[in-house]
């Protein structure tokens, strides 16, 4: 028998639907696409090696796409390095994105926002990052949220090949 999980505190039900309705707004502007194409160029690559949570592998609590939305929330505030897009813009890193593909994001937002009781949880971390930066989780809005998920979507992307890529852990 299973142990359920006690339901989230108020300020996290309201930061999960905030960041979902971010991820949203994120996905739906057309402004974004070159943005989403080099976030599924990066999630698409990560998802070959089994020992990163893109590639849906049985470490992992949260798996595939879900998992790498979980790196945005997680990695939402580091700073991006212009050098680093010039060289990855140089070498073509991005794949068209469809609407399927949009489809699927907005499917594992819902699950990559969901771990928010653990430190194992990347959510719990965005909670957590958040707050030392002094927002109030029950009043921010999505649009406050929106710049620091795209920046986090900029990071995942520089940093395709990093971040435990290289070299088989077994």
């Amino acid at each position: 028998m299973s142990k359920e999980l006690p339901s989230p505190p108020p300020e996290i039900i309201y930061l999960q639907e905030t960041t979902k309705a971010a991820f949203k707004a994120i996905i739906d502007d057309d402004a974004n696409n070159d943005l989403l194409e080099r976030f599924r160029f990066t999630y698409e690559a990560r998802s070959q090696q089994p020992w990163l949570p893109e590639s849906g592998g049985k470490l992992f609590q949260t798996k595939s796409l879900a998992g790498a939305l979980g790196r945005v929330l997680y990695e939402f505030n580091r700073p991006t390095q212009t050098w680093i897009a010039e060289r990855n813009n140089q070498l073509k890193m991005y794949k068209e994105v469809d609407e399927k593909f949009k489809q699927e994001l907005l499917e594992a937002r819902d699950e990559a926002v969901s771990d928010w009781e653990t430190p194992s949880g990347l959510f719990f971390w965005f909670a957590y990052y958040l707050k030392q930066e002094v927002v109030n989780l029950n009043q921010v809005t999505p649009d406050k949220l929106y710049p620091r998920l795209i920046n986090g979507m900029n990071f995942y992307w520089e940093n395709t090949y990093n971040r435990g890529y290289s070299g088989n852990p077994w």
